[in-house]
This record gives C-alpha cells, structure tokens and sequence, in this order.
C-alpha cells in the first residue's frame, strides 16, 4: 500500500515535468486493479490504452473517461498473440512507444505454486 502512494507520487512529479503526454499500456483492464489503473493515469492526465476480453466493459471505460479512439481501449484476448502484435503495432504508430508498460491480466498460471516449481512455457502463455 506505501509502494503504491510512492509511485504514484512519483509518476505525478514526472508527469509536471513535462508538456508532452506519455503513454501508458495495462493489460487486462475491464475490471478490479486494471481499470482502476486505467482511471487513475488518465486523471493524471496520462494518455491510457489498454485491453481486457470484456467488450462491455470496455464500452462503459470508453464511456466514463470519455476515450473516442477505438486504438487506445480495445477487446482483445492475450493468450492470441497475433491480436496482440497488431493492437500494439496499431498503437505505436499513432501514440509512439510507451512510456511504461503495466502487464496486469489476470491468471491463474502458477498461482498454486512456488516460483521454482512454475513452468515457465505454461505462464508465458498469458504473456
């Protein structure tokens, strides 16, 4: 919980650094930690882009933060990898490279294990 308020106080001191708007990517935003993220950097003023597999959330995202272009938030599933390629390529030719990359989609892959014991073909699956 400090960790989180001390990034966050951190991002806000770069943020009013510079004019120019920097890009932040979350995976798996259409609910819990991801869409609160999502909210929190585009109230910072951030530009925001993400993507969950719920397009019903994304739809009320879009709505509530008033995002129009269809690039930042997107429905798309992370275990096919080629919408994810294309998503991103879509992104960075519009917005540039992000300035920070927040992988939050939710798995299961390892979670009943210890980090020695993960297989690490079966959690790159959700990368």
């Amino acid at each position: 919980f400090r960790l989180q308020h001390v990034f966050m106080a951190e991002l806000k001191q770069q943020d009013t650094k510079d004019d120019e708007k920097k890009l932040i990517v979350i995976s798996g935003i259409t609910s819990g930690i991801g869409a609160g993220m999502l909210r929190r950097f585009t109230k910072m003023g951030y530009i925001a882009a993400g993507f969950g597999r719920r397009q019903d959330n994304i739809a009320a995202l879009r709505k509530e933060l008033n995002i129009t272009d269809d690039v930042l938030l997107t429905s798309l599933d992370i275990t096919e990898h080629s919408q994810v390629q294309k998503w991103s390529a879509s992104l960075i030719a519009k917005y540039g490279v992000p300035f920070m990359v927040i992988h939050n989609a939710a798995s299961t892959k390892g979670c009943n294990k210890d980090t020695w014991d993960i297989d690490l073909k079966e959690l790159q699956s959700s990368l």
